[in-house]
């Protein structure tokens, strides 16, 4: 048996108890996950921010054998793991202050360069919301622009569907495992993800559904994103949640305007007040440098009519997109 690197991130994140914070501590003083593994009991009870629990699971899971059992297991199931200085981890998770330090993942692993956009929304959303959110995901994927969302029901839900139906690639984050699908009815949209995307999660495989860990995961929709759109939003609403984690993050936020008398509306057009930039088009997102930068300049993105339309738009009114 190879002791490679990642079996000890494995091992790290997932040792119960200790959560991103501890493990933050535990690499600030000892360096490595492998260097965590054969600590002294001595050098983990030094380090500040561990209780005598966290030292004692620690101590009682160095069997690398299982770590080796469970990581293989984790493999046949098709799951991918996915550590923080591996090759497949996502650059612009680095950026977090809370970043995870393990994500598993269904599916077609994540591309470093693909321009992508996150979609997020309301549960109950009305026709109009649905309609737009599939419609604008069927042009981005057109455009070769990735879709990520958290496939809950109404928002995200269409933005999944709309991707796929545009022959694009479609990421969804979970606030569960990835061998998990949640809400259940969405049992084709997880398969067809899987086909044609990424299930990701930063939780374990087995974790099922809380309600605390979803507003948890919006960092990560947006993390990896390079710009978000809320379609529709109630005043207090998880979508509101990813748009804080974006401009934390630095990210462009979109809103598409709504009725001013309709509740579902009242969340994006305080963000709009707040100075969100007002989206009604596809190749409005463009107004974000750094996704229209990727697109442009990877001549196999994108394809058919929808890039070719959508180029000329630009071309003709440079100023607006910032050619």
């Amino acid at each position: 048996m190879q002791e490679k690197e990642e079996l000890y991130w494995y091992w790290l994140c997932n040792l119960s108890g200790i959560g991103n914070k501890r493990i933050k501590r535990l690499l600030d003083v000892f360096k490595s996950p492998k260097a965590v593994f054969y600590a002294a009991p001595e050098a983990l009870h030094g380090c500040t921010g561990l209780t005598q629990q966290n030292i004692e699971t620690i101590m009682k899971n160095r069997n690398m054998e299982k770590v080796y059992k469970s990581f293989t297991q984790l493999q046949h199931k098709g799951i991918s793991f996915i550590y923080k200085e591996g090759k497949q981890y996502p650059q612009n998770l680095l950026q977090l202050y809370d970043m995870p330090y393990g994500l598993y993942s269904k599916g077609q692993l994540l591309r470093a360069d693909e321009p992508a956009v996150a979609m997020v929304g309301a549960r109950g959303c009305s026709g109009y919301g649905r309609s737009v959110a599939y419609s604008f995901a069927k042009a981005f994927a057109q455009l070769g622009i990735t879709v990520v969302s958290g496939m809950a029901s109404g928002i995200d839900t269409a933005a999944h569907e709309g991707c796929i139906a545009g022959g694009g690639r479609t990421v969804a984050v979970l606030g569960n495992g990835v061998d998990i699908c949640y809400p259940r009815e969405n049992i084709r949209l997880y398969m067809q993800i899987q086909e044609k995307g990424t299930i990701l999660s930063e939780y374990p495989p087995g974790t099922v559904p809380a309600a605390g860990r979803f507003p948890v995961r919006n960092r990560i929709i947006s993390g990896i994103s390079d710009a978000v759109i809320v379609v529709e939003a109630r005043k207090r609403s998880g979508s509101l949640i990813t748009a804080d984690a974006a401009l934390e993050q630095n990210r462009d936020v979109y809103v598409v305007p709504g009725n001013i008398g309709q509740p579902l509306s009242e969340g994006c057009n305080e963000l709009i007040k707040q100075g969100a930039i007002v989206i009604t088009k596809p190749e409005d997102i463009f107004q974000t440098k750094a996704l229209k930068d990727k697109i442009f300049m990877n001549k196999t993105v994108g394809k058919g009519e929808e890039k070719e339309k959508i180029q000329k738009k630009i071309s003709c009114n440079p100023q607006r997109y910032g050619v």
